[in-house]
C-alpha cells in the first residue's frame, strides 16, 4: 500500500485515477469497489416545503450499473471517508466541497 505525505504527490495520484481504483472481494462473500474502501455523499438541499436529495444515473458499465446512487467511489490510500465523499461529488456531480456542512459519518467496516 502506498503512503503519499505531500500534497502534490495527491494531485499527481488524482489526475491519474487514484491508487484506490479497483475490486476487492471481502470477506462478507461479496466484491466491493474500492481497494480501499469506498465513501459516497448524501446531498440534502433543505427546504421550507420539502427536502431534495441529489442522486446520479450510474454508467452501465459501473458497480451496479444502470441504477441510481449517490456521488461516490474508491477511496484513495490515506484519505478518510470524508475526505473521499467530498472528493468524488466534485469529480462525478461538480459539488465544491466548501459548500458542504456534513452532519452525519456512518461507516460500514466488513
Amino acid at each position: 500500500m502506498a503512503t503519499v505525505e505531500t500534497p502534490e504527490l495527491w494531485r499527481i495520484l488524482r489526475a491519474v485515477g487514484g491508487d484506490g481504483d479497483g475490486w476487492i472481494d471481502c470477506s462478507c462473500g461479496r466484491r466491493h469497489w474500492g481497494l480501499h474502501g469506498a465513501a459516497g455523499l448524501l446531498v440534502v438541499k433543505e427546504n421550507v416545503k420539502e427536502n431534495t436529495v441529489l442522486l446520479q444515473h450510474r454508467s452501465p458499465s459501473s458497480h451496479n450499473g444502470s441504477t441510481w446512487g449517490l456521488p461516490g467511489g474508491a477511496r484513495d490510500s490515506g484519505e478518510t471517508a470524508e475526505e473521499a465523499a467530498l472528493r468524488e461529488a466534485h469529480e462525478e456531480a461538480g459539488i465544491q466541497g466548501e459548500l458542504v456542512d456534513i452532519h452525519l459519518v456512518h461507516a460500514e467496516n466488513h
